[in-house]
């Protein structure tokens, strides 16, 4: 059984498309770029793209290893600008800056990435995952996506920032029992195993492959 995320992706930005049009909104989003990570412009530039598709201004601002200041000043600019509805400082920053100096300059109501805990927000990735989860329910035939996940047995690769850990979270909202598996986790193999349900949110290739799944 296959699911495309990429169709589900496209579904959530048509919804919103048509949401933002219906209500004559110009929500504008800020987005800081301060790393040398290869794979942050390409986020940066998907984000960018989606933003302009559903209607969404999105201006980005770029700064090199010896800007801090100035990316300090701009993000305190951005965070008191009432035109600008969202901020997303790409993660990760030059190993020298302090990510989380950085995030405690945005207020909650625009931390759209929800790295603060009191974000009026939920993680980007954690909705993705659960969206994934409702579309593979509803191909078994479930009304809703906790009924799909009654009584399975669900692993949960990861705990990080910007995807495992916002998904621990929802899971746990949800109250939908998991077992987490992180670098510490003692016989990982026989957990997944085991599964009925794995969300790799490692942000790695390879991690799960054939052999190390159960048949179906």
């Amino acid at each position: 059984m296959q699911v495309s995320g990429k169709e589900i992706a496209d579904k959530i930005l048509e919804s919103l498309q048509e949401e933002i049009a219906e209500q004559s909104l110009k929500p504008k989003l800020a987005i800081i770029l301060a790393g040398d990570n290869p794979a942050s412009q390409i986020y940066v530039n998907r984000k960018i793209k989606a933003a302009e598709k559903i209607g969404v201004i999105a201006e980005l601002y770029q700064f090199q290893k010896t800007e801090l200041e100035k990316c300090k000043e701009t993000l305190q600019k951005l965070d008191n600008d009432p035109s600008v509805h969202g901020i997303i400082i790409q993660y990760p920053v030059f190993e020298s800056w302090d990510f989380g100096s950085l995030a405690n300059l945005v207020r909650p109501n625009k931390d759209v990435d929800v790295f603060l805990p009191d974000s009026k927000f939920r993680g980007a990735t954690a909705l993705g995952i659960w969206e994934m989860l409702t579309a593979f329910g509803k191909l078994e035939g479930f009304s809703s996506t906790e009924e799909f996940l009654k009584g399975k047995k669900v692993v949960l690769l990861g705990k990080g920032r910007t995807a495992g850990g916002p998904t621990r979270e929802l899971l746990t909202e949800k109250q939908i029992p998991f077992n987490l598996i992180d670098s510490k986790t003692e016989n990982p193999e026989e957990l997944i195993k085991n599964a009925d349900v794995i969300i790799s949110a490692t942000g790695r290739k390879h991690i799960i492959t054939g052999d190390k799944i159960k048949e179906g």
